[in-house]
């Protein structure tokens, strides 16, 4: 049995940003809001924080790709009194696409000594992207951290979201790692590679569904093998492939290299992105 780690989890209702260890799924999908932010207490005159974010409509012509459409929705009232918009490329993490799915992820500028990232849950539809979902949290060092080799020390944050999926985020300065089970109604899927990979290789590798009888083991025996589409964006690069009557989809600042073993660290915190009724178990053939 797997033990999972329970991990920070920030939930966002669309449009209220709010920092809790759990909560609920984003439900709204209104814009033009304002959401205010208590500061984190400062000793020191130069700390700046996020006291406010804030979502605004955004024209047609902004709204063609997921970043240009994250950029100019988001803006941020700081302590310090100004307020900021994303407008270098280096404030823009990462940006995984899977068809008409995107995770976007801003760090929030002039923010300073702990920085603030805002994941932001693109969806296209009729070849209009929109915000669905909001998730923010900080970088801060006290946090408790994870490892995922060869990446360490990375804070996690999960999320649902009605229509689009389930999500957790992992991210350290400059790093940012998508994990996600997504809806079956995505469509226009990026190409890439497909190839057969050991599932013993993959998140889901001796998840089953608790709710069957006899259960039913999604991989099991060390030749199993699953169907994966690796496939690459710019200098991110990510694998999906079917899981259910969805898709299981990791990507992120990674290489390719270390994607498969990336993906194989993973398995014990799978179960924060599946619906209720999967558990660990292994086969007898394992």
């Amino acid at each position: 049995m797997i033990r999972i780690r329970k991990s920070l989890k920030v939930i966002l209702v669309f449009g209220i940003v709010a920092f809790l260890l759990s909560g609920c799924s984003p439900q709204s999908t209104s814009v033009s809001n304002s959401v205010s932010h208590t500061p984190v207490p400062s000793t020191s005159s130069p700390n700046v924080t996020v006291v406010a974010s804030m979502n605004s409509k955004i024209s047609t012509d902004q709204a063609k790709n997921p970043v240009s459409a994250a950029e100019a929705t988001m803006s941020w009232k700081l302590s310090n009194d100004k307020t900021v918009h994303v407008s270098s490329n280096s404030d823009v993490v990462a940006s995984p696409v899977l068809g008409d799915i995107a995770v976007v992820t801003l760090k929030v500028p002039d923010v300073r000594p702990i920085p603030m990232y805002y994941f932001l849950y693109m969806m296209k539809k009729n070849n209009v992207w929109s915000l669905k979902g909001i998730m923010a949290s900080p970088l801060d060092n006290s946090l408790q951290k994870v490892h995922l080799p060869p990446y360490s020390n990375l804070i996690d944050a999960t999320i649902q979201i009605k229509g689009m999926g389930r999500f957790e985020e992992f991210y350290s300065p400059g790093t940012a790692i998508t994990l996600a089970n997504i809806s079956e109604n995505n469509s226009n899927l990026p190409s890439g590679e497909t190839m057969e990979v050991n599932a013993r290789a993959l998140p889901t590798a001796h998840v089953y569904a608790a709710n069957s009888n006899p259960p039913i083991i999604q991989h099991s025996g060390a030749q199993s093998t699953q169907r994966v589409t690796v496939f690459s964006q710019g200098a991110e690069h990510g694998l999906y492939y079917r899981f259910g009557s969805g898709w299981i989809w990791v990507a992120g600042t990674v290489s390719q290299f270390n994607l498969t073993r990336l993906s194989k660290g993973l398995q014990s915190h799978v179960y924060n992105v599946l619906k209720t009724g999967y558990a660990s178990g292994y086969s007898t053939n394992s």
